[in-house]
């Protein structure tokens, strides 16, 4: 993902340059969502194989604003660029945060603000029902944990051979996952088309049927 470049190691030089309130907070803000996306990912293997409505009640609302909370990064990419544009060699300053095209990470973390509201939370009956729920809360919860793991480690130049084996690892299944699975399959509803990254590399979605949405 383009937002985990922003994270690579700098050259000694550069890295000497930044101020170690940078590091401690990156270190500290992928740490918290390494154990978040961990308790996901062990709540959601401990409820696989219970009902599908027990497996929702139990990761939904966690999974959910966790997603939200990533929103954050786009204002982490934000800051890299700004301080980009006070620095004629295009290296960041200390002011900046993280160096990721704005525009990339508001696509890659929106899309799935998108897929946890419009269509978990608005839908519960049916995403609740559908299999995908298990496979996408999966992929999504093992990747990010690998993913922040990788990257608190990473600040530091410190991420073990194996660490990044499965940093690998888990951006195939990141690959593997489709975010509009339960839109196109799952989720009734009237005139909803969700546009997400999914559908910027060439798909769509026309759903025709009424929904059965949130009760208010």
């Amino acid at each position: 993902m383009a937002r985990d470049a922003a994270y690579k190691v700098e050259n000694p030089v550069a890295t000497a340059a930044w101020h170690s309130p940078r590091k401690s907070y990156l270190t500290l803000y992928n740490v918290i969502f390494t154990v978040l996306w961990l308790s996901v990912f062990i709540t959601t293997l401990s409820h696989a194989l219970k009902s599908k409505i027990t497996l929702f009640t139990a990761t939904e609302s966690r999974a959910r604003w966790i997603q939200t909370a990533t929103l954050i990064e786009v204002l982490h990419s934000a800051t890299g660029i700004l301080s980009k544009a006070h620095n004629s060699t295009h290296e960041l300053t200390p002011l900046g945060i993280i160096k990721s095209p704005v525009s990339t990470t508001a696509l890659q973390v929106v899309a799935r603000v998108i897929q946890v509201w419009i269509v978990w939370y608005s839908f519960p009956s049916s995403t609740a029902s559908s299999h995908a729920y298990l496979a996408l809360l999966l992929a999504w919860s093992f990747a990010d944990t690998i993913r922040y793991a990788y990257l608190a480690l990473n600040v530091h130049g410190k991420a073990p051979k194996w660490l990044v084996w499965l940093r690998y690892v888990s951006l195939l299944v990141t690959e593997l996952e489709d975010e509009l699975v339960l839109i196109v399959v799952d989720t009734p509803c009237s005139t909803l088309c969700i546009r997400s990254a999914s559908v910027l590399s060439g798909g769509y979605c026309t759903v025709r049927s009424r929904p059965a949405g949130r009760s208010v």
